[in-house]
């Protein structure tokens, strides 16, 4: 073998490595894309993996700005967030069937 050939032949090689290189890579990142489509819908919710829960507008004519809203625990255990006007809070906490509780308030937004 001359020179030219042995010249030849080492470009043959890396070109080979190469090739072998970025098809490793390719095929890297697809399977990275391909496992991280499979997290539960549960995961990727903007709740954090927090199953989401029942919403009820008691008001859907009052300004979201003058709603209080309640995170109620029913009786099944079962959590239910209630969107009410910030004046029947206390009516509407009194007259929650036996064994629902409030475990959560948040303030109207301001």
């Amino acid at each position: 073998m001359d020179r030219l050939d042995k010249g030849f032949s080492t470009v043959v090689v890396l070109i080979i490595v190469g090739v072998l290189i970025i098809a490793m890579i390719v095929g890297i990142i697809a399977m990275s894309k391909k496992s991280s489509s499979k997290i539960s819908p549960a995961a990727q919710s903007e709740n954090n993996g927090v199953p989401s829960m029942k919403t009820t507008d008691m008001a859907s004519h009052v300004p979201f700005s003058q709603k209080t809203t309640l995170i109620v625990e029913h009786s099944d255990s079962s959590f239910e967030k209630f969107l009410l006007p910030s004046d029947a809070v206390t009516g509407f906490i009194m007259a929650l069937p036996k064994g629902d509780k409030v475990v959560g308030t948040t303030p109207p937004a301001k």
